[in-house]
């Protein structure tokens, strides 16, 4: 009896094991594709709207959410 709980524990912990790891790729694969744009580039930057808060590409010129428009300053 006290095999068969070890193989039991020892499944478990294998298939939570797998679990964990196909959810931190899926997150790793999820981040890789918000940060590039729509051409596959990488984006160097985000903004986030001054008026709703949403979170934006670096190159947008108005917001994805309430169409605020950017306000670009002097580098």
């Amino acid at each position: 009896m006290l095999e068969i709980n070890r193989r039991r524990r020892s499944t478990r912990r294998r298939i939570g094991d797998a679990l964990l790891t196909a959810g931190v790729i899926m997150g790793v694969s999820g981040i890789a594709k918000s940060m590039k744009n729509s051409k596959g580039e990488p984006t160097a930057e985000v903004k986030f709207c001054s008026e709703c808060g949403t979170k934006n590409e670096g190159d947008a010129i108005f917001c994805a959410e309430c169409g605020h428009k950017f306000v670009e300053l002097d580098k």
